[in-house]
């Protein structure tokens, strides 16, 4: 996973790269088969990254098929609804084909 700087240099997506590895190390821990309720915010401590720059890696994960996200509204205990609560499922088998390039 690369970027081209706007000086034409291509290096590495850091942010892209480490938001994809905690995803697959939640996905495989948790064994699930369902999407990972994530959140931005989650991202943004666990790495100091900007909201900015995580929803551009997440928009780059998705837009390159590595990763499936979902919007939903889901309901707490007390029936309260929270609107707007990312979930996240990654696509196995697109990452194993740019794993072993």
């Amino acid at each position: 996973m690369t970027y081209v700087t706007p000086k034409g240099e291509c290096l590495p997506y850091i942010e892209a790269i480490l938001i994809l590895s905690d995803i697959i190390c939640q996905y495989i821990y948790i064994n699930t088969t369902n999407h990972l309720q994530m959140e931005y915010s989650y991202f943004m401590q666990a790495y100091n990254f900007s909201r900015k720059r995580v929803k551009e890696a997440i928009d780059y994960l998705r837009d390159q098929g590595l990763i499936e996200t979902e919007w939903r509204t889901i309901h707490t205990g007390n029936g309260r609804p929270i609107n707007n609560v990312l979930f996240i499922r990654p696509n196995m088998p697109k990452i194993k084909e740019i794993t072993y390039q």
